[in-house]
Order: structure tokens, then sequence, then C-alpha cells
């Protein structure tokens, strides 16, 4: 009740709308040819759908739902057996000629080594870049 009793005083001070509350009335609207003072009928209808009393139906209907839906889901598919891939060494390689192995030799009288350039891939020349002075060559020297 004192909830009750502060939402009509308050209306009733402030003479203001409250949404779906209380609003202002013009007194010659409320002396129609029926002369209804009931408050009810100034107000917007209540929502349809039986409001908070209906939500356990509502809850209920949707749990049956859910559960309902669990028949719909297919199965989950097992797992395949991993794919059989062939492991080899690099050693295997170079025996079976697949794979050469070059190994590179430092520039005589320099210690930093040429840099392959992005140009030098495309018109496939050799690297000549130097790196700037105080890096060294990725790889080291």
């Amino acid at each position: 009740w004192p909830a009750v009793r502060s939402a009509v005083l308050d209306a009733w001070r402030d003479r203001a709308d409250a949404e779906g509350v209380s609003r202002v009335v013009p007194v010659i609207e409320l002396l129609d040819d029926d002369v209804d003072l009931a408050p009810a009928r100034h107000l917007p209808r209540p929502a349809s759908g039986g409001g908070a009393s209906g939500l356990g139906e509502v809850r209920e209907r949707l749990t049956e739902t859910l559960r309902l839906t669990t028949g719909l889901v297919p199965p989950a598919a097992s797992p395949a057996e991993p794919a059989h891939r062939p492991l080899t060494t690099v050693g295997e390689l170079a025996r079976a000629g697949a794979l050469f192995l070059h190994s590179g030799t430092a520039v005589p009288g320099s210690t930093a080594a040429p840099v392959l350039t992005e140009h030098d891939v495309l018109t496939g020349a050799a690297p000549a870049a130097l790196p700037p002075a105080g890096q060294e060559a990725p790889g080291g020297a």
C-alpha cells in the first residue's frame, strides 16, 4: 500500500502524466454522456497475454519446445582415423638424391654477407646488396 499511496499522491501533487499510470484529463472529458470517473477509462489497456501470471505457462512451453529440439539435432560425427603421412629426414632425402645440400662461404675480406633483395629475386640475379652499416645479415657472418 505505501507504493500505491505514493504513486497516487505524486500524480496528484505533480499533475503530470506518468506513462501507463496517470495522465491529466480536462474535466469536460470526464463529464460526457456516460459520466464515467473511473481512472482506468483514461489509461491505456494492459497488454494482452496474461501479464506476469502467464509467465509460468510460457516458460513451460519454452522448456518443452527446447526439449523437443534435442531430438532434431543430428548425432555428432565420430572422429575420423588420422591420415597416415610418411615421415623422412633431411639425411634420407639427400641420400636418395631428392635433396641437394649446398654450404655457403663468406665473401673474402668482408664480414658482411650479401643480402638478397626483391629486385634480385625478380630478375634472377645473385645477391649483391650489403646490409646497412652496423647490422648483420640474417644468419650472421
